[in-house]
């Protein structure tokens, strides 16, 4: 075997992103960098299906296509529509109201589904008319939809801190605990920010009749108690992720299918179809980084990025670089390719620095938030000003603003990283059996 050399590392992440801006699929260029660093350092290829079937061999991984059923079928059936007219209805006269009842949208959207953009562009497309037709400001409200589409990144069932569970070897459900309470800091610093901006720039709205609050409630009632029971199922049932994702999603189906009627059998087909297709290909990119983050372990790289980092005088250097890094590569990559690209490169490094591997997950998907709403070219930005028809410079301003509250998140989450990011219950009600 040969011996670690750390340029060799640092020479297959330079291909990595040459590959990358030549658009290779993100899992082949993964793969092929991790074994082309293997087989440079004379590690015996033979070894490297059973690392990878061993990261993947877990009752996690199938939770991710029933997960990702489970968010279909509720975005299919236009759960994002229920939820809006149940907000808008209990927002009341004041002037904030529309603007508060698109966050509460989100927010509880943000539950039932997986993906932020999903969620961006089902919220968007709902909330959007009523919004300007408010006479709010086109960059707030272009901003806040922007912004609040990003919260389901964090908020359980948290797709991204699923997957990297799966790099790191961590249980989903610790991952997805860790991420509910920054997810629900977030959600109240956009309410916030909501309420004060409303009563600026907002104006009186319309009653609502007591029949059409009443309406709204009874409609929206089916899919509350089915967020109470998958609040139920991950944080107080003694189930695994798989058991609670497999409930989740035949709940999911009596909800829209059953009692509301909004899906046939072949569009749930369809659904299904494609949920399988998605998770097929986060789990591509999950083998790929697997891949890769034994081939920069094996060359030493990680050791010697710490050991600079150090040099540099510690923790902050290194989290300043990797949130450069993530906004820099936000330009190649969209979504989760982003994070699996980065962890294999900065995780062990940040292990040998003392960092823990769940608050530093919770911290890369921050950082993947942020890369959605960041200018000129986040996606979220880009869904928005295509529903809106604006122009770029409007939803650049709009997102300045609300990248304040998830900029205050994030410094709190590095100020104080032993804040409790457990059970969100009572922090020890998980059950161990898990």
């Amino acid at each position: 075997m040969t011996p670690a050399d750390p340029l060799v590392g640092l020479g297959g992440l330079v291909c990595l992103v040459s590959l990358l801006l030549l658009r290779m699929p993100a899992a082949i260029a993964l793969l092929l960098i991790g074994l082309v660093l293997l087989l440079v350092t004379g590690v015996p290829l033979a070894g490297i299906p059973v690392v990878i079937l061993a990261a993947l061999d877990r009752d996690d991984v199938i939770a991710i296509p029933l997960f990702l059923f489970f968010s279909h079928v509720l975005v299919k059936g236009a759960a994002a529509d229920t939820l809006w007219r149940l907000a808008r209805s209990l927002s009341g006269q004041r002037a904030a109201g529309p603007l508060v009842a698109a966050v509460v949208t989100s927010l509880l959207l943000g539950f039932l589904t997986t993906s932020g953009v999903a969620a961006t562009a089902a919220v968007g497309a709902i909330a959007l008319p009523g919004l300007l037709a408010s006479g709010y400001p086109r960059p707030l409200v272009l901003g806040l939809l922007a912004g609040s589409g990003t919260l389901t990144l964090l908020l359980p069932p948290s797709m991204p801190l699923m997957v990297l569970g799966l790099v790191t070897d961590i249980p989903a459900h610790q991952m997805l605990a860790a991420g509910l309470w920054p997810g629900l800091g977030l959600a109240g610093l956009l309410l916030a920010l909501s309420v004060v901006l409303g009563a600026r720039y907002g104006r009186l709205q319309p009653a609502v009749p007591l029949a059409v609050r009443l309406d709204a409630l009874v409609a929206a009632l089916p899919l509350l108690l089915l967020l109470g029971a998958l609040a139920g199922l991950l944080f107080v049932a003694p189930l695994s992720v798989a058991e609670t994702a497999a409930a989740a999603a035949l709940l999911a189906v009596v909800v829209i299918c059953g009692i509301y009627r909004r899906l046939s059998l072949r569009q749930l087909a369809d659904t299904a179809f494609e949920a399988a297709v998605g998770a097929a290909s986060l789990l591509a990119i999950a083998a790929g980084a697997k891949a890769l983050l034994l081939g920069l372990t094996v060359t030493g790289f990680p050791g010697s990025l710490a050991d600079h980092a150090m040099s540099l005088a510690g923790i902050v250097p290194f989290l300043l670089l990797l949130s450069l890094l993530v906004i820099v590569l936000a330009f190649l990559l969209d979504g989760l390719g982003l994070l699996l690209v980065v962890l294999p490169v900065l995780l062990p490094a940040a292990v040998q620095l003392g960092l823990d591997p769940v608050w530093l997950s919770v911290y890369f998907v921050m950082l993947l938030q942020a890369a959605l709403v960041l200018p000129p070219s986040g996606l979220n930005l880009l869904i928005i000003q295509g529903l809106a028809r604006a122009a770029r410079v409007e939803v650049v301003e709009g997102a300045i603003v609300f990248l304040l509250p998830l900029a205050l998140v994030a410094l709190v989450w590095c100020l104080w990283p032993g804040l409790p990011f457990g059970d969100p219950v009572s922090f020890v009600l998980v059950p161990a059996a898990r």
